[in-house]
């Protein structure tokens, strides 16, 4: 496995690869913000065959990538492997920060081809905010993890019960303190876990993108309606704020 952190702090956007590290000053942060526009625009288009443009979405943002000839270096160590990229910002990104860590990164493209359409490397892209911490070690007794699932009247239903099942039938063989959290609200979900300090969280919901393009969780007010969760709502509870934060590709 490879493990690559492109961080961007004060315009200036670092890499840090095994013992490989290089930075360089960035000004040109428009090039992102058009490709995630673009991006916006063709998930609109879901009926339209749009593999072409999204293609050219991902070449640009190898090619903004590769100023300093860094992704073509990297493809040498990194195929035919897990490659996990990170791509960081510090804890209060600024607007250019924002555009960064926004960019569609899941589209990245070398060679004519979508990464994460190598039959041979594992591109697995991540979006960090703020510094890595020390990962905190597992419970010597017994795995504790809190589930919580939220599906508002606002989207399609979710098989959260059959994904509870599924833990409880993955994990039987394994001593394991379960905690369903059955609000679908951020703010019980932080009450909970600074209550039972769980190992894991793991929430099932919709995911989508807020007013201003940012992607957020699909969770649930007291009245079991939508309400959205983005990295600041996050942020705010203090209790959830040691929890390993991670971005899936939203859908």
């Amino acid at each position: 496995m490879s493990a690559t952190t492109f961080s961007l702090k004060n315009n200036r956007l670092s890499l840090i690869h095994a013992d490989w590290f290089e930075h360089f000053d960035v000004n040109d942060m428009q090039v992102l913000q058009d490709c995630s526009e673009q991006y916006l625009t063709l998930l609109a288009q879901r009926n339209q065959d749009n593999r072409a443009d999204l293609l050219a979405i991902g070449e640009t943002l190898a090619q903004w990538l590769n100023q300093s000839g860094w992704l073509e270096r990297l493809w040498d160590d990194v195929a035919e492997k897990v490659w996990n990229a990170v791509f960081q910002v510090p804890s209060r990104p600024n607007d250019s920060e924002s555009i960064f860590l926004n960019a569609p990164w899941e589209l990245l493209a070398w060679e004519g081809q979508h990464l994460a359409l190598d039959d041979f490397t594992w591109f697995n892209p991540m979006r960090r905010i703020g510094e890595a911490k020390k990962t905190l070690k597992p419970s010597p007794y017994r795995l504790n993890l809190m589930f919580m699932a939220a599906a508002s009247e606002q989207v399609s239903s979710l098989s959260y019960e059959a994904e509870e099942l599924a833990i409880l039938d993955a994990t039987q063989s394994r001593d394991l303190d379960l905690t369903v959290e059955e609000t679908g609200m951020l703010s019980e979900l932080a009450d909970e876990v600074s209550r039972y300090q769980p190992d894991v969280v793991h929430i099932s919901c919709h995911g989508g993108f807020g007013e201003q393009g940012n992607p957020v969780l699909l969770l649930e007010n007291e009245e079991g309606h939508q309400q959205t969760a983005n990295f600041r709502d996050w942020h705010t509870q203090s209790s959830l704020t040691n929890v390993e934060k991670g971005v899936a590709p939203v859908t």
